[in-house]
Order: C-alpha cells, then structure tokens, then sequence
C-alpha cells in the first residue's frame, strides 16, 4: 500500500513540484528504504508546511510516535494560554577609571517580568500576542558616581507570528522610569531562515527601536543556531549595529573681558544626539546533561565609531560582555546563578575628556533568579 502511495506521489511532484509533497514523497521513501529515522525527520519538516496531505502526515506520525513511546503533542490543540514569571536578584560591582585613578562602588538590583500570552494557529503559522510586565528596581548609595534610574516600570504588548520560514515580531514599551518619566519605545524584529533543518539553522535577522526621546538602534545579524534539548547547543551571530543616543560634548567657555579681571574661563558640559555604528559579535553555548543540571557560557564584543563628533572629536569605543551560569531546569522551572561581566573601554577620545569621562568601566554582575513557565 505504501509502495503505491508513493508512485503516486512521484507524479503529483512532477506536476505541481510541492513543497509538503516532496517532503511526504520523501519521507515514505525512507520508510520504504528500512531508514526510519529520516522518514520520521521528513514527516516533521512536512507537518509544518501548507499541503493536502497535512491530515495523513498527522496520522502518520502518531503512530510512530506510539509505537517509539513518544508523546504527541498536537500544537493546534495545545493550551493557548501562556503563564510566565523571571526574577533575578543581581548584586553589581562597579569599577571605572578616570585619569588615571580607579573607584569602586556596590550596587543592588532587582529585576522581574511577569508575563501573559496567548497562542493560536493558522494554516501552520503561529500567531501569537503577549503582555508582560516589567519592573527594575536599584539600590546605590547617595553619593554613587553612576547617573542611572533608581527604578524602571515598562508594561509592553507584542505580537509574535512563527512560520516554517520566517518569524517576527513587534510590539510596544510603555516605559515609565525616575530620569525620563513616560518614555514609551516601538520595536521590530524579523528574523529570515535560510536554512532549516531539526534543530539548526541558519537565518538573517533585523531589528529596530526608537522611543519617545528619540533614542534608535537598528541592525542586522547573520546567526547559526543548534538548540537541543539535551546535549549542546550553540547559537553565534556576526551583524553591524547603528545606534542614536545621548553623547557628551565638553568644552571650554573663555569670556572675552577675562584678561580685564572679569569672569574666568568655565567648563560647558552639553548632550546631543551622537550616531554611532560598528560591528557586533555574539557567542553563546549551554549543556544540558541528561539529569536537570546544566551549565551556559557567553560572550559579546562590539567596537562603535562616532559619526557625528563636534569640532571634528574622533572617538571609537569599544564595548563587551562575558558570563557563565549554572542552572538547574526542570519541565516548566529553571533556577540559575553565575557571573557576568561588562567592559566599556574607550580607544580614541578627545583630550579634555580624560578628567571628567572613565576611560574604563567594569560592571561585576553576580546573579541568582528563577525563571517560570506555564
């Protein structure tokens, strides 16, 4: 019986050269072949495409998984509802220097999102809308050389659609912190297979992001990914990244009447919007033993350059990262702890800067937290 299907699947290829066909024709050509492992492969790849022969390839695939002692899971007929909780305790040891002259600083932050989802199918694509809530809380002391938010509060919404091919997403922040009070964000990001197979692939990805005080970040990666359950997996990334934000310009005031015994010279310490690009390099890796246990490494390096510096100001600087965790994770928790590290280090400035600007910082992350599905 199988022998005849797949003749007959031979000449439907040959008129309507079908994705899900090929893949069916394929898939029960292995079968036939005694290779089960690749028939059962193929089927998958075929489930998640459009084609008439979707009902058949279901059934099929049950009775493999029945017969391997696989449970099925039926992705049109999961739990649409998603229930989320991260929190990460984090203690921060900062470290910069200035001119020459190292301090050092602890500070204490809090950090959780709370997040609910909903998922529905179409036609093998997933759609899928999401809110969350996210809140950020620091504890420094008054005299902190670090001029960041004591807390942050961004309720978000996104929508999320996932096809054989593709994903994207976009959504919104309705950011609300100490410094910049209302600060609302849009993002976007798209993310195009070029190949796909199980558990890897290759894609291109592009993302932006403005706010309300017109801060942006837009880029493209190219990524290799390998997730599994169990065992190693890798995802790496090399892309370019174009950033606008708020960039100091430091410069001296001399009063003209200042050789009349008048108002001496003053330091003018102004921000406008600096454009910034370089290149941004991405590696993370994890084991996942066969008991719960598991660990992760990973790391980022990214150089930028200033494109709009005033009088002409080069400046180049250059930024990475560096952690490791080890994590326990069960079917829907996972609790982990470990080190992160964050280097900013400028490699070109202008003169004046270096008694007001660190040439370095080194931010120490020792974290805990858990991280909740159901």
């Amino acid at each position: 019986m199988r022998i005849a299907g797949i003749l007959f699947l031979f000449l439907v290829v040959n008129i309507f050269a079908d994705e899900q066909t090929s893949l069916y024709r394929r898939a029960l050509e292995a079968e036939s072949y005694g290779d089960i492992v690749s028939a059962v492969t193929l089927l998958e790849e075929a489930l998640l495409t459009e084609g008439e022969y979707t009902e058949e390839i279901l059934q099929i695939l049950k009775q493999y998984y029945n017969v391997l002692g696989i449970e099925f899971i039926d992705a049109q007929k999961q739990r649409p509802w998603r229930f989320g909780l991260d929190f990460d305790a984090i203690g921060i040891r900062y470290t910069e220097k200035v001119n020459g002259l190292n301090s050092r600083e602890w500070i204490g932050e809090a950090f959780s999102v709370l997040s609910l989802g909903y998922d529905w199918h179409r036609k093998q694509i997933k759609h899928s809308l999401e809110i969350s809530f996210l809140s950020d809380l620091f504890w420094k002391s008054d005299s902190s050389s670090l001029d960041t938010n004591d807390w942050v509060l961004s309720p978000s919404i996104q929508y999320i659609l996932m096809s054989k091919s593709f994903a994207l997403s976009t959504g919104i922040d309705f950011t609300i912190n100490e410094k910049d009070g209302f600060n609302p964000d849009v993002f976007f990001f798209f993310e195009k297979y070029a190949f796909k197979k199980g558990s890897r692939w290759f894609a291109l990805d592009a993302f932006a992001f403005v706010n309300k005080i017109l801060e942006m970040r837009y880029g493209f990666n190219l990524s290799w990914n390998q997730i599994q359950k169990k065992g190693l997996s890798i995802s790496t990334s090399l892309g370019a990244q174009l950033n606008v934000d708020s960039t100091v310009f430091i410069q001296w005031i001399y009063d003209d009447n200042f050789f009349d015994g008048f108002d001496p010279p003053y330091l003018d310490v102004s921000y406008y919007q600096g454009v910034k690009w370089g290149p941004t390099l991405k590696v993370k890796t994890s084991y996942q033993f066969e008991n719960p246990i598991g660990i992760e490494i990973k790391g980022r390096i990214a150089p930028s350059f200033l494109l709009n510096g005033k009088d002409s100001a080069s400046v180049s600087f250059i930024e990475g990262g560096f952690g490791g965790y080890l994590f326990v994770k069960w079917d829907k928790i996972r609790v982990h702890v470990g080190v992160e590290e964050f280097l900013g280090y400028y490699l070109e400035r202008p003169e004046i800067w270096k008694d007001y600007i660190p040439k370095t910082t080194l931010f120490t992350e020792f974290k805990i937290g858990t991280s909740i599905k159901f």
